[in-house]
């Protein structure tokens, strides 16, 4: 049973609700007790009430049982403004909404449309860096993964009042590159390709690394193409540059495909040679140290183990660069926290990391946000070895079955028409397949069951929308009859009466909670469960309770709730980066 008390975003109408409870509280307790040690929690269902009041804390202060507190308290109880009634249930006590309750959810939806669940703004200022991406490498769906949850995270707290900083650091500077560029020399490209050259860098990658790691002179003529690199050598750089937009060029193609917005650019490069210089003042700091040819920082009194800054041969490794980026972002942009989110399997790495900035005189907050990795029904994708589902490839199938779906469906349409509704549904069903999945769990990605238009997918939930227009459309009554309707007519008792119905008003009241608990846990699939359930239950709704065919004021009444159920439900779709549709 979740407590609700835990909430700083509710919708006006349970403010109100749940603040008559507390009043009526400290009234009945005489102020035995502090509003602090109220709990109001979600009854686990329905039959249990809209609210349900523990009386464990105010049984210690009472010094009676919890169930005759309950008792007792619900003696006390006279006319509530928004609880239609009040009932002792052993040691809870549970509150039953009104008619005026649902009233004001439903006047707050249609009132404040897209701000409905929207907190107040925040001086805290944040930079999510995510899309931490390889140059010379192809962006495969474990990329997908990450754009995805990076892209709605920023939404999820911009939602919540956050000012955001997005931000994405490309790594063009690595091992990998020296790799790539090793290849093309050695199988003497003449000419550049016409076309999908992140591709060719990626196919070039995956077919140099195999050869360097089978290969030991081929290993150390691609180190030379790497000290080369980083020493500044013209014809080297040159080709780096040239290769390096390629990808850059193709990255910034996908991000405006998923929506996903930067207001600040990194590349590892930028920050190399201030990196180098950093290492050896460390070093004289006595916090880095040589070992066997290396420089590490030795954390094993912390348990961290040892962090490597410099290989044998003098080439870098990630955190010569990642420290100064770190100071980097906290002076130039001025924010109070720096989130990362990269893959679980360097949560390690990020211990590490944070730990050495700490130890250099970094002290502002900075948080790892981790996810597992996207893997195939064979076993996990490694880009060396060329076992990768390509983004493109993907997006490309799936839009090839939604398109034939669209056709099927709407044989009169243009084909602008159904061109452009398959592309938006194709996008959905991408993205809520890398949301709907908590962090913690690891996607093991199936093509087939990605293409699924029923279900907890992406285009279910733009299909509930669509639904939802055709049959306001359907409808005899004009807007302004509906909109008349929210001043005099939802207030009237026996409107809402189902099960259904009230089932589906609790989850629109919820939505603000549903939000700020996102924005608390990082976690995009709250919200994609959230819309689900919403989804689910005006399904449940419209198989059970007539709409169309219903007498007038009620016809009316259902017509204004599905309204505000699609609202929602375009309000938390958004910040997914999912589009509505109103027709499919």
């Amino acid at each position: 049973m979740e407590s609700i008390t835990k909430y700083n975003n509710l919708s006006l109408a349970e403010k109100k609700a749940t603040g008559e409870i507390t009043e009526f509280l400290k009234f009945a307790m005489s102020g035995e007790i502090k509003e602090d040690e109220i709990e109001i929690i979600y009854p686990p269902e329905s039959r249990m009430g809209d609210y349900s009041v523990p009386c464990f804390k105010l049984s210690s202060a009472l010094k009676m049982p919890p169930a005759k507190v309950s008792s007792n308290l619900s003696a006390r109880v006279k006319n509530f403004e928004y609880f239609s009634k009040v009932q002792a249930a052993g040691p809870y006590l549970n509150f039953y909404v009104n008619e005026k309750f649902i009233a004001e959810v439903l006047k707050e939806i249609s009132r404040r449309k897209a701000k409905y669940g929207l907190a107040k703004k925040e001086k805290e200022k944040i930079m999510v860096e995510y899309a931490s991406l390889n140059t010379h490498k192809e962006f495969h769906i474990g990329h997908l993964r990450n754009v995805c949850l990076g892209s709605s995270i920023v939404n999820i707290l911009k939602f919540q009042g956050k000012s955001v900083i997005p931000a994405y650091y490309i790594n063009d500077f690595a091992w990998h590159v020296g790799q790539t560029i090793w290849g093309y020399l050695k199988f003497g490209f003449k000419e550049e390709p016409a076309e999908n050259k992140g591709k060719f860098l990626g196919q070039l990658y995956a077919r140099s690394a195999k050869m360097v790691a089978e290969n030991d002179q081929y290993k150390e003529e691609a180190k030379s193409v790497m000290k080369k690199l980083q020493q500044g050598d013209k014809e080297i750089t040159k080709l780096w540059k040239k290769t390096r937009q390629w990808s850059i060029n193709e990255f910034e193609e996908i991000f405006k495909e998923l929506g996903a917005e930067f207001k600040a650019r990194f590349f590892e490069s930028q920050f190399f040679h201030t990196g180098i210089e950093m290492v050896q003042n460390l070093k004289i700091r006595g916090i880095l140290k040589e070992s066997q040819g290396a420089v590490i920082a030795d954390l094993q009194n912390y348990d961290l183990g040892v962090l490597v800054f410099l290989r044998q041969d003098g080439t870098t490794l990630y955190p010569v660069s990642d420290i100064p980026l770190a100071f980097s972002k906290f002076k130039k942009y001025k924010i109070d926290k720096s989130l990362y989110i990269v893959d679980v399997r360097q949560s390690f790495y990020f211990k590490q990391l944070f730990k050495i900035l700490e130890l250099i005189g970094l002290n502002n907050p900075l948080q790892h946000i981790d996810y597992e990795f996207v893997t195939l029904p064979e076993g996990a994708m490694a880009s060396r070895l060329g076992r990768v589902v390509l983004m493109q490839d993907l997006k490309d199938e799936v839009y090839k079955r939604a398109l034939e779906e669209t056709k099927k469906r709407h044989s009169d349409w243009k084909e602008k028409k159904l061109q452009m509704t398959a592309k938006k549904i194709t996008l959905a069903a991408i993205k809520f397949g890398m949301l709907k999945s908590g962090k913690e769990k690891v996607i093991v990605f199936d093509v087939n069951q990605s293409l699924e238009f029923t279900g907890f997918t992406g285009p279910y939930l733009q299909y509930v929308g669509a639904r939802i227009n055709s049959i306001i459309k359907k409808s005899k009554f004009q807007n302004s009859n509906i909109k008349q309707n929210q001043k005099h007519k939802i207030q009237r008792k026996n409107l809402f009466d189902t099960h259904e119905e009230k089932s589906i008003i609790k989850l629109l009241a919820a939505f603000p909670q549903v939000m700020e608990s996102a924005a608390k846990n990082y976690e995009p699939a709250l919200v994609s469960q959230y819309l689900y359930n919403l989804a689910s239950s005006f399904s449940t709704f419209y198989e059970k309770v007539s709409v169309l065919k219903a007498e007038p004021d009620l016809k009316r009444a259902r017509l204004f709730l599905i309204r505000q159920v699609r609202t929602v439900m375009e309000n938390g779709l958004k910040v997914l980066g999912i589009e509505m549709l109103d027709e499919m």
